[in-house]
């Protein structure tokens, strides 16, 4: 059991490109604050991402994320006005035949190409974007560790504009491996105490087995003294362990990950009831059951399907209408 491939699984990331500019300084943009992630992929030339006061130099061959939707500019000078994206792309735009948005637009100056879209997360379970930080910033040419990044964001671009047959489909699924990479990328150089939450825990061989035990049979009776006669260590020293890397005791993660399996199931499977989900997940009450689940998604069982049902995976656009809209 991958534990990271586990949780992806249940709480899938779809990512799509919403567009790509190209621009002629003088220029600048405002990306406004929304619910799903947003990415940059600086293709040709170089510009600064500008958020909350704080400048960030890109340069081709960048990857930048900004985990949590938040709002940001992306500007050829540091101190350059910024407009509205959504009115900079309907003062001047092409459509290609697959719906992508290209841009082209500024003056006489140098050109940057930019590959913009976004990341959609699953409901029910953020237990992946609450530990990833405000902003990942990618050096592809820089940083030998993450070379091999760059042979993704060329596919990428390059099928952006491709106009042959599956190019969409091609693009949604190599962005939605370039999430992966690049959470990769950025766990890599992270020593274990310095990676949030249960991501820390992966790095940590003993406390990595154990979450692969966790989510491996996430309904059995696990307790405290079990797991840590699993993986070979005492109760008290596996306790200590697991709190101080992952952030919260053992069984408290598990309880977590119980109601993070529950809801998807919820979500995905009208047909199961509220009973057998409860067992599937190692409660025997459904009283009890029902109880833990409102403590952790506000809602009883039953309110939250049908606040929340839909298909298995997050719904990309059907076609890349309008860069981040």
């Amino acid at each position: 059991m991958d534990v990271l491939s586990d949780v992806l699984h249940h709480l899938p990331v779809r990512g799509t490109v919403t567009g790509e500019c190209e621009l002629r300084a003088p220029w600048g943009f405002v990306v406004p604050k929304q619910d799903h992630a947003f990415f940059h992929i600086i293709s040709r030339g170089g510009c600064y991402l500008v958020r909350d006061g704080d400048v960030l130099s890109l340069s081709p061959g960048d990857l930048v994320l900004v985990p949590h939707g938040g709002s940001h500019s992306l500007v050829d000078e540091p101190t350059r006005d910024a407009v509205r994206l959504d009115a900079l792309v309907r003062a001047e735009s092409t459509v290609t035949q697959r719906g992508c948005r290209r841009f082209v637009g500024g003056s006489e100056g140098v050109t940057t190409t930019i590959i913009c879209g976004h990341f959609s997360f699953a409901p029910g379970g953020d237990l992946l974007r609450t530990h990833l930080p405000e902003l990942i910033h990618l050096r592809t040419l820089d940083d030998p560790a993450v070379s091999w990044l760059e042979q993704s964001l060329r596919a990428i671009s390059r099928e952006a504009r491709s106009e042959e047959p599956g190019a969409q489909m091609a693009v949604d699924r190599l962005v939605d491996l370039l999430f992966v990479q690049a959470l990769r990328a950025w766990l890599r150089p992270l020593p274990p105490e310095a990676r949030p939450g249960w991501l820390g825990g992966l790095a940590d061989a003993k406390l990595a087995e154990a979450l692969r035990l966790l989510h491996e049979a996430p309904a059995n009776p696990w307790t405290v003294d079990a797991l840590g006669r699993a993986v070979g260590m005492s109760r008290s020293g596996f306790a200590a362990r697991f709190a101080k890397l992952v952030g919260e005791p053992p069984l408290r993660y598990l309880m977590r990950w119980r109601m993070t399996l529950a809801a998807q199931r919820l979500r995905v499977d009208p047909s199961v009831s509220v009973g057998e989900v409860a067992r599937s997940v190692g409660y025997e009450s459904e009283a009890a059951f029902t109880t833990i689940f409102k403590r952790y998604h506000d809602a009883p069982p039953a309110s939250w399907r049908r606040q929340h049902a839909q298909t298995s995976v997050p719904q990309r656009p059907r076609t890349h209408r309008a860069l981040h809209r």
